[in-house]
Protein backbone atom coordinates (compact mmCIF):
# COMPACT_ATOMS: atom_id res chain seq x y z
CA UNK A 1 0.00 0.00 0.00
CA UNK A 2 1.08 3.59 -0.75
CA UNK A 3 -0.46 6.17 1.88
CA UNK A 4 -2.69 8.45 -0.04
CA UNK A 5 -3.98 10.50 2.86
CA UNK A 6 -3.29 11.01 7.10
CA UNK A 7 -6.87 12.73 8.49
CA UNK A 8 -7.21 14.11 12.05
CA UNK A 9 -10.72 13.91 13.16
CA UNK A 10 -13.39 13.61 15.56
CA UNK A 11 -14.57 9.60 16.46
CA UNK A 12 -18.42 10.78 14.81
CA UNK A 13 -16.35 12.99 12.06
CA UNK A 14 -14.85 9.53 10.61
CA UNK A 15 -14.78 9.71 6.56
CA UNK A 16 -16.99 7.04 4.88
CA UNK A 17 -18.16 6.24 1.41
CA UNK A 18 -21.45 4.90 0.57
CA UNK A 19 -20.72 1.87 -2.19
CA UNK A 20 -24.04 2.46 -3.24
CA UNK A 21 -23.05 6.00 -4.41
CA UNK A 22 -21.48 5.22 -7.89
CA UNK A 23 -18.40 6.91 -9.33
CA UNK A 24 -19.41 9.99 -8.58
CA UNK A 25 -19.87 9.54 -4.96
CA UNK A 26 -16.29 7.51 -4.98
CA UNK A 27 -14.90 11.01 -6.15
CA UNK A 28 -16.33 12.91 -4.33
CA UNK A 29 -14.94 10.87 -0.78
CA UNK A 30 -10.74 10.66 -2.83
CA UNK A 31 -12.08 14.38 -3.11
CA UNK A 32 -12.81 14.81 0.86
CA UNK A 33 -9.91 12.37 2.03
CA UNK A 34 -7.27 14.55 -0.42
CA UNK A 35 -8.73 18.02 0.71
CA UNK A 36 -8.51 17.04 4.51
CA UNK A 37 -5.32 15.56 4.35
CA UNK A 38 -2.45 16.94 7.38
CA UNK A 39 0.39 16.08 4.46
CA UNK A 40 0.65 16.22 0.59
CA UNK A 41 2.08 12.78 -0.17
CA UNK A 42 1.95 12.68 -3.67
CA UNK A 43 0.53 9.91 -4.08
CA UNK A 44 -2.33 9.84 -7.14
CA UNK A 45 -5.53 8.05 -6.76
CA UNK A 46 -8.71 7.11 -8.77
CA UNK A 47 -12.29 6.06 -8.32
CA UNK A 48 -11.19 2.29 -9.47
CA UNK A 49 -8.16 2.15 -6.98
CA UNK A 50 -8.41 0.00 -3.38
CA UNK A 51 -8.18 1.99 -0.66
CA UNK A 52 -7.51 0.66 3.04
CA UNK A 53 -8.08 3.03 6.27
CA UNK A 54 -6.20 2.24 9.30
CA UNK A 55 -8.32 4.64 12.37
CA UNK A 56 -6.35 4.96 15.69
CA UNK A 57 -6.68 6.95 18.79
CA UNK A 58 -3.94 9.73 18.85
CA UNK A 59 -2.14 10.95 22.29
CA UNK A 60 -4.33 11.36 24.83
CA UNK A 61 -7.30 12.93 22.91
CA UNK A 62 -10.73 11.86 21.88
CA UNK A 63 -9.18 12.55 18.12
CA UNK A 64 -8.97 10.04 15.90
CA UNK A 65 -6.29 9.55 13.18
CA UNK A 66 -7.41 7.93 9.86
CA UNK A 67 -4.73 6.61 7.32
CA UNK A 68 -5.79 5.71 3.98
CA UNK A 69 -3.78 3.74 1.86
CA UNK A 70 -4.00 2.57 -2.22
CA UNK A 71 -3.24 -1.01 -2.88
CA UNK A 72 -0.61 -1.25 -5.14
CA UNK A 73 -1.25 -3.25 -8.36
CA UNK A 74 1.77 -4.58 -10.94
CA UNK A 75 0.42 -1.79 -13.12
CA UNK A 76 1.43 0.77 -10.33
CA UNK A 77 4.43 -1.43 -8.94
CA UNK A 78 5.92 -0.32 -12.63
CA UNK A 79 5.12 3.51 -12.41
CA UNK A 80 6.90 3.74 -8.84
Amino acid sequence: YDIVSVIECEPNALPGYDAGAGTEGRQAFIDHIKAASLYDTGVEVSADDRLLMLITCRDSSTKRQVVIGKMRTEENEQDG
